[in-house]
């Protein structure tokens, strides 16, 4: 199953790079890291919530930095 994820999650940055978009892709800081999602395991846990927020955020900067 996480290989098939990970397939998945290429093959969409794949797409979104060859349409111009961008693609942040956060699937090695949280494969493997069941501390950072909810005991159900959908949702993020509030040690997953830094790491995602702080991924975004440096994305997000760079992007705004690009874009001046």
């Amino acid at each position: 199953m996480q290989r098939l994820a990970k397939e998945e999650t290429g093959r969409l940055g794949d797409h979104y790079k060859s349409n111009g978009w961008a693609f942040i892709d956060n699937w090695d800081l949280f494969y493997g890291e069941d501390t950072f999602y909810a005991r159900y395991g959908i949702h993020l846990s509030r040690q997953g919530v830094p790491v995602l927020t702080g991924t975004l955020e440096c994305e997000l900067n760079a992007l705004w930095r690009f874009s001046r």
